[in-house]
């Protein structure tokens, strides 16, 4: 349901270093902050899409390039010192507003037709359940940040529909693959962590690094 979560963190749990994800594997989408892409395929296919200005904004390339056969890996000998946070706190308004709204935004483009009749549905609810906790706990603020990411999101959808087309012209030109699924995970993530408690992503079944 396109919730992002990453080998040692899963929405705000972060797992201590261990060296247990020290192995070169695929994954579908690599963090911004310590991404090394190939400048022909960054340029040919978009870069990033600049409507989102800041927040998934690399698991839209990554998505894009995934859904032309690219295949995305970690490199776990590199080091990367990265200021976690520093274009908005956690707590502001506006980066639960982007947070929400790319990533629907996201999946519009990128998510087949197939999944996006379920998905978008049931993601509805569960965003405006989202909105409904904040309240409770006082926050109005981000609950009205949550409301309106869905509705200008939802208001963006011909938007959306360009860029799909546009995206669909360029994988039909220089798609290397079919799309590349690997590192997509099939069960429901929020699932796991909230009803099963999974904490870990090694703890997540079905779960093919």
């Amino acid at each position: 349901m396109a919730y992002p979560f990453c080998r040692g963190r899963i929405f705000e749990v972060c797992e201590y270093d261990r060296q247990q994800y020290d192995d070169a594997v695929e994954i579908f989408w690599a963090s911004g902050c310590a991404l090394f892409i190939r400048s022909e395929l960054y340029h040919r296919w978009g870069g990033f899409d600049g409507d989102f200005f800041a927040h998934m904004e690399e698991i839209d390339l990554c998505w894009r390039l995934k859904n032309a056969g690219y295949g995305i890996a970690v490199c776990p000998q590199s080091v990367v010192y990265h200021v976690g946070g520093g274009t908005l706190a956690a707590a502001n308004p506006f980066k639960t507003y982007l947070n929400f709204r790319n990533n629907w935004a996201m999946m519009l483009k990128n998510m087949s037709v197939r999944r996006l009749w379920w998905v978008l549905p049931l993601r509805l609810k569960l965003d405006m359940l989202a909105a409904i906790q904040q309240l409770v706990k006082g926050n109005g603020k981000a609950a009205f940040a949550i409301v309106k990411a869905v509705w200008r999101a939802v208001g963006s959808l011909p938007q959306q529909w360009r860029k799909r087309q546009e995206l669909r012209h360029l994988r039909r030109r220089y798609a290397l693959a079919a799309p590349n699924e690997k590192g997509l995970y099939r069960r429901s993530v929020l699932w796991q962590f909230f009803v099963r408690k999974c904490r870990t992503f090694a703890q997540l079944p079905d779960m093919q690094s």
